[in-house]
């Protein structure tokens, strides 16, 4: 955490620091209203804070940002990419993202020999691009 604090004031300053502090209260109202359960935070958290837990019986990640541009952005490619790979957006606020959490959901770069881990990149890439992206200039 104390990563991600840093990350956040070095970037937004005041705005960071004020997001930072009310940050707490907003997953306790995202655990009410959403009916989220067991949430814990991911270790190394570096620039969102992100979360895993269960809403109801469903595994979910909630991932919060400062920068709720960016968190639009992610939540239209998860959209486009949905059925060729890519987790479902669940739910959305400004700056939230809730998201069906991959099973098992380790990280590559943890879990397996190097040879192993490519050949699984290169199916998820290869399937995202089925995906019928359309491109606007």
């Amino acid at each position: 955490m104390e990563k991600l604090q840093t990350n956040i004031v070095k970037i937004y300053g005041k705005r960071g620091e004020d997001w930072l502090a009310k940050l707490p209260r907003k997953i306790e109202q995202l655990q009410r209203s959403w009916g989220l359960s067991e949430l814990k935070p991911f270790p190394n958290l570096s620039y969102s804070y992100v979360l895993k837990g269960v809403q109801g019986s469903i595994p979910i990640i909630l991932k919060l940002s400062p920068d709720a541009g960016l968190m639009e952005k992610e939540a239209e490619a998860l959209n486009v990419f949905k059925g060729f790979g890519a987790v479902s957006v669940l739910g959305r606020e400004e700056g939230i993202l809730l998201l069906e959490r991959a099973i098992p959901g380790d990280l590559l770069k943890n879990s397996l020999p190097k040879e192993k881990r490519i050949e699984i990149a290169c199916k998820v890439i290869d399937k995202l691009h089925q995906a019928p992206v359309q491109f606007h200039p």
